[in-house]
């Protein structure tokens, strides 16, 4: 019996190179095809093992290769690159070749394929519908918001509890046993109103298509079961318990980090070792810098190691969620917007033309725009401290040491500080004084997606 080395690596076409140490190479048209082969490598009585590579869609199929027994070992992509100087765009059979060489040179550089692995590819795909659902669902009930403020202007009085009950109903999404049992009374009294001829039927008619927003509310139910799921393949995670330690532990807490944004980050990234440094792990999320020192934008066409789904995830907490908490990085943000305003005390107006030729004017250093920046200068701060975090995971399993001797408890604590010494007060003036200063902004259709500018957060202590 020999051992038998083979290499995986599957495609965005659905492909599958494999390459074994036998000298065997073939390109499997489809994935389910795969473990037919294997099963018939087994046969022969080799001992198989399997080589992949960490990240990507291919996670679900080597799960398959590990349950039916055959051993998978997974390596960074980036040190195959450093090890025997694979190029960004090589062939499958030239990867696979490249994960061979790297395993004849070094296997220390490789690592087990462990039982949360197999669940990355699935905690992304329900990660991804839940904010998708979400973005579906809030604009929705913008709507439904301006509507029923609309119908306090047009209904007669006789409608303004109801339309009152709504509102609430629609804040809470009709979850409280109270508050249907009081819309229901309510609609019972404008039927014997309309019954007396008291008020016009027309305009029941009307508020009732508003009594239950089957739209919203199906997308909510959506979501609660989408976060069970998703709740369910976190816990395989430890790191998804150290982001959200007990009162009593010295780590600082993420809030605002939940099973959907919290969720998308840890399954987007699925496995930190494949980070080398901070840098990269941020630049892999689309918070690290260019070669000019701006946020990266995508171009059109343009093959990226960038995941889009990842800056959308983490962009909606550091933009929505932060300031909504009472936690060390709404401190680090509040900072960092007193630091950006002294920095910039004045708007600068830059002349743009759309893509379809209409002019119109940018207004750097807004507040808009400093908010932008703290906020993402804020998302590159929690990308480093996760990516400290998840590694002390890694290598000691409970991180509270590292962290007592980690440079973020002074860090944290400088910042308190600051802002008590100074920096909250400046901001509390400072932002309604430009509030009646600054230009109008331009209509949201001349906004462009936020790509951000300078300041990478590479450094937690930035001076």
């Amino acid at each position: 019996m020999e051992t038998q080395v083979v290499a995986v690596v599957p495609s965005k076409e659905r492909h599958v190179d494999v390459l074994d140490s036998l000298d065997y190479s073939a390109t499997l048209k489809k994935p389910h095809q795969l473990i037919p082969w294997l099963r018939k490598q087994q046969a022969t009585g080799n001992e198989i093992i399997a080589l992949c590579y960490m990240g990507g869609s291919g996670r679900g199929l080597y799960g398959r290769i590990k349950k039916i027994g055959i051993p998978v070992q997974q390596v960074p992509i980036s040190r195959v690159q450093k090890g025997v100087g694979l190029a960004p765009k090589a062939s499958g059979q030239e990867r696979a070749n490249a994960l061979l060489a790297v395993w004849q040179k070094n296997r220390d550089v490789f690592y087990p394929l462990r039982e949360q692995d197999r669940i990355v590819v699935r905690g992304r795909l329900l990660t991804r519908r839940r904010l998708a659902l979400q973005k579906s669902r809030k604009p929705e009930m913008l709507r439904m918001q301006d509507a029923l403020r609309e119908l306090e202007f047009s209904l007669p009085e006789e409608f303004q509890t109801m339309i009152e009950l709504m509102q609430q109903g629609l804040k809470d999404l009709f979850k409280g046993k109270k508050a249907r049992e009081e819309i229901a009374d309510e609609l019972k009294r404008l039927e014997t109103l309309v019954a007396k001829h008291d008020i016009d039927e027309a305009d029941l008619l009307d508020i009732r298509l508003f009594l239950e927003p089957y739209f919203v509310l199906g997308l909510k139910r959506d979501e609660e079961r989408l976060e069970a799921r998703i709740t369910a393949y976190l816990k395989m995670f430890p790191i998804w318990d150290w982001l959200h330690p007990p009162k009593e532990s010295v780590l600082p807490i993420v809030h605002g980090f939940g099973p959907a944004i919290g969720g998308a980050v840890i399954f987007e990234t699925g496995d930190i070792r494949r980070f080398p440094s901070r840098g990269e792990y941020r630049s892999y999320a689309r918070f690290g810098l260019d070669s000019n020192g701006h946020f990266p934008a995508h171009k059109r066409g343009e093959v990226s190691s960038q995941n889009r789904k990842f800056f959308q995830a983490l962009w909606w907490w550091t933009s929505d969620q932060i300031g909504r908490y009472k936690h060390p990085w709404k401190e680090l943000y509040l900072w960092k917007k007193a630091r950006e305003m002294r920095a910039h005390t004045e708007v600068v107006p830059i002349p743009k033309v759309t893509k379809d030729g209409r002019p119109y004017t940018e207004y750097k250093y807004s507040l808009l725009h400093l908010h932008r920046r703290a906020a993402r200068w804020t998302g590159s701060q929690l990308l480093n401290y996760i990516w400290d975090l998840w590694n002390a995971v890694e290598r000691e399993g409970d991180p509270t040491n590292w962290y007592i001797s980690s440079t973020w408890p002074a860090y944290f604590s400088r910042v308190q500080q600051e802002l008590a010494g100074g920096l909250k007060e400046y901001l509390n003036t400072e932002i309604p004084r430009r509030r009646k200063t600054e230009p109008k902004a331009p209509p949201e259709e001349y906004e462009e997606e936020y790509d951000g500018d300078e300041d990478s957060g590479d450094d937690e202590e930035e001076d």
